[in-house]
């Protein structure tokens, strides 16, 4: 029955709702495998140049400076113009960016280039997922987990073939020049199958601008304390990825290419993870999929940083991997679907933003500790970080509760769903 259900729901998807869907996961896809590739090749670029821990700390810093930047640009420009624009605009810029990553060949061309990947994969970011909660509501139903999973697959397959291009003798200037000249091709090209522009900021009047302004401000607080708990746990995500070649590497004494299955084993399961992630949603709801994922996630965290061998401590990553997984694609679900619709950009924006900030201070912090602590002392932040997700929650959906207090939160809906069954 179930089964006869969820193929007539699906039947009732419109086309132009599932061209738009697989062209965005090209996008996530892209992104993530951008990412990856970058992190790998973190260690060749600090032999290269001669760089300590914490003097790329200060260059990875600049990635999220250019995010943060680019969000606080486009957010407003997604209601006015719409998300379509921005998400192949941005993803072509994307590749010219890595393109130039590749090419580097100096520490001020590095962090240039560094910021520029910044810059322009936050403007894709911001957008597709704006574009993504378009796309969800026509379909109807839970599936932007399954999105970020693309994200996971591109960050999996990237970080793999990195492994093998640096066991090969392949470096950055082969990889990334080539990655980066594919996806801007693609990006292009995949605009073709996403939704029409829809901008959500169309008031008739001044008037009627200010009372949408004025309704969303109201929400506000709830966006901001969404936004610092999502920025803990992209700290945490971010630092699993970034900085496990650089444990594996420096602490457990791993090879270079042994040291890149750290970001392989956090990529793959949050790619496995996040195939299934929209299930769990409508099992219970976003909120409890945060708070156990993070708590899932800073145990992997001491599994992983506790260990004294390479085999334990990837299964450590791993298991962060698995919880770290559906955390933010909830995060960006809730802002997609906060205050009035005409203020969905700068809502998502905002979130999106303070997510990016993480991941650019997440970087410096670690950097930052490890010239007085050890880098696996360091890297608790992460478990304490996820710690904080777990507790901070519930004061969200109290604040929730008190901006709307006819709506029932979605823990308490899905509590009422299960009684009624």
């Amino acid at each position: 029955m179930a089964k006869v259900q969820k193929q007539a729901r699906d039947a009732a998807v419109p086309r132009s709702a599932k061209r738009a869907q697989f062209a965005l996961w090209a996008y996530f896809a892209f992104g993530g495998g951008a990412y990856a590739f970058w992190a790998v090749h973190i260690p060749e670029y600090e032999e290269r140049f001669g760089l300590a821990h914490s003097q790329m700390s200060l260059i990875m810093l600049l990635f999220g400076v250019g995010a943060f930047g680019a969000m606080q640009i486009v957010g407003p420009l997604i209601d006015k113009v719409g998300s379509r624009t921005f998400t192949w605009l941005g993803g072509a810029t994307l590749g010219l960016s890595v393109v130039s990553l590749g090419l580097a060949n100096n520490p001020i061309w590095l962090a240039a280039s560094v910021l520029a990947v910044g810059f322009f994969m936050g403007s894709m970011d911001v957008s597709m997922n704006a574009h993504s909660v378009e796309v969800e509501n026509r379909f109807g139903r839970p599936i932007f987990t399954l999105f970020h999973a693309y994200w996971s697959i591109g960050g999996l397959v990237c970080a793999y073939l990195g492994s093998l291009t640096l066991a090969a003798g392949w470096h950055a200037p082969q990889t990334l020049v080539l990655y980066g000249s594919l996806i801007a091709i693609a990006s292009a090209l995949f605009r073709l199958m996403l939704l029409p522009n829809s901008p959500s900021h169309q008031a008739a009047d001044k008037t009627e601008a200010k009372q949408h302004a004025a309704e969303n401000r109201r929400f506000l607080p709830y966006v901001y304390i969404l936004g610092a708990l999502a920025t803990a746990a992209a700290i945490g995500e971010g630092a699993a990825i970034d900085w496990s070649p650089l444990h594996l590497k420096t602490v457990l004494h791993a090879s270079e290419s042994l040291a890149a299955y750290g970001v392989f084993a956090v990529s793959l399961t949050m790619s496995i993870m996040r195939l299934v992630g929209d299930r769990i949603v409508e099992r219970f709801d976003r909120i409890t999929v945060i708070r156990w994922g993070s708590g899932i996630s800073g145990m992997g965290y001491l599994i992983a940083l506790l260990s004294n061998n390479i085999p334990q401590s990837l299964v450590g990553w791993a298991i962060a991997g698995i919880g770290v997984s559906a955390v933010i694609p909830q995060f960006f679900g809730l802002a997609g679907n906060i205050g009035n619709p005409t203020h969905q950009g700068r809502n998502m924006a905002k979130v999106v933003g303070m997510v990016y900030v993480g991941l650019m201070v997440g970087p410096a912090i670690i950097g930052g500790l490890t010239t007085w602590l050890p880098l696996n002392v360091a890297l608790l932040t992460g478990a304490v970080l996820f710690a904080l997700v777990v507790f901070g929650m519930p004061i969200a959906t109290k604040l929730h509760r008190q901006l709307i207090p006819s709506t029932p939160t979605e823990t308490e809906a899905s509590e009422s769903t299960q009684k009624d069954a």
